[in-house]
């Protein structure tokens, strides 16, 4: 295994606390509330890895970022760098920028939608949290400065801040739109690369999860979790002190006591906590996350040997904690390997019954 806890758990995810979402910003169904398109038409955004859901029939361009229109009319005022145009239906918007860009001395996900807004003289009636590709992400609803109500989820990814927006006809967010947007950022899909699809169901009764994982690669199971191998000679190696050559992807099931990281232990603290998952990396990065509801922070770390991802999932409620670690030979692998991991962890669920 690549993270250890100290024992064999009971299933306990099953306690984790699932957050209510306002406004129908969920993408399972609702008997309160309708989808106002049929999103049966797949965009692919190659340069972020991943797809998402949009409503058929509806145009594009990418010349300048990814904007979507009803109709060939509104898609023209949507390109047209014309601030005193404005679409007369809806459209979707993708826009991206390097956070440095922003030229903010602390640039977490919260001060970047505060500037956001600010920047955008955006009105805010509500702000939801839903997580998109695993990612922590904040949407906020509104109305802009000529009075085009909209809805704009936004997260932080690689070094870059990501707006997914759409534009309404309307004086304000309903029930149905925010339904609708809910199953556009919550059929956000990372794309595996190539070679690495995930297809193959993998059961954790323990735990009272499944998860899929990539064709053909090796599963160990320890006391407390399964770790993925891409190489078999890896897997023949696990629980020895031998470096993968390969790409391994771990899940852990364990608890704070077991842990040992005390009884205040809160989701702020998890910064911290988060690179000692490898003491002996240097720690590159860290990003927020969020998997079966639950938030956590992810390290990404580097050694002589190998570069690493570990991520720790915290359920204060239950004071159940779930580990991800990522194998790589080098920090280019992983980056590399970064979209498998995420639609890896984006099929991790709890069990049917």
């Amino acid at each position: 295994m690549l993270l250890k806890s100290r024992r064999i758990l009971l299933p306990m995810l099953a306690a984790m606390l699932l957050l209510a979402l306002p406004l129908g910003l969920s993408a399972q169904d609702d008997d309160e509330n309708e989808l106002i398109f049929e999103l049966s038409e797949t965009f692919t955004v190659s340069d972020l890895q991943f797809e998402f859901p949009y409503p058929a029939g509806w145009v594009f361009d990418t010349s300048n970022g990814i904007s979507l229109a009803q109709n060939e009319a509104d898609l023209a005022v949507l390109i047209d760098d014309d601030d005193t145009t404005t679409p007369e239906g809806y459209t979707i918007e993708l826009a991206g920028a390097p956070l440095e860009a922003l030229g903010l001395e602390d640039p977490t996900l919260d001060n970047v939608v505060e500037f956001l807004v600010q920047a955008q003289s955006i009105s805010v009636d509500e702000t939801v949290e839903v997580p998109i590709l695993t990612r922590r992400s904040i949407t906020v609803i509104g109305v802009n400065d000529v009075g085009r109500a909209g809805l704009a989820t936004i997260w932080l990814q690689n070094g870059f801040v990501v707006v997914l927006s759409m534009g309404t006809p309307l004086d304000f967010i309903d029930g149905d739109t925010g339904f609708t947007w809910g199953n556009v950022i919550g059929g956000a899909a990372s794309l595996p690369i190539e070679g690495y699809e995930i297809t193959e169901n993998y059961p954790l009764p323990a735990y009272g999860v499944e998860v899929a994982h990539p064709t053909g690669w090796f599963a160990v199971e320890s006391e407390d979790g399964v770790t993925f191998y891409e190489l078999e000679s890896d897997a023949e190696l696990d629980g020895t002190d031998a470096i993968p050559e390969g790409y391994a992807f771990a899940l852990v099931f364990t608890t704070v006591d077991d842990l040992g990281l005390g009884e205040e232990v809160t989701y702020e603290n998890l910064f911290d906590i988060a690179p000692l998952i490898f003491p002996e990396a240097e720690v590159l990065s860290l990003d927020e996350h969020v998997v079966l509801d639950v938030p956590g922070v992810a390290a990404v770390g580097q050694t002589e040997d190998q570069a690493t991802v570990g991520a720790i999932f915290l359920n204060e409620v239950s004071g159940t904690v779930l580990l991800f670690g990522v194998n790589a030979p080098d920090v280019e692998s992983l980056q590399t390997i970064q979209s498998t991991a995420i639609a890896f962890l984006q099929t991790l669920r709890f069990e049917e019954e």
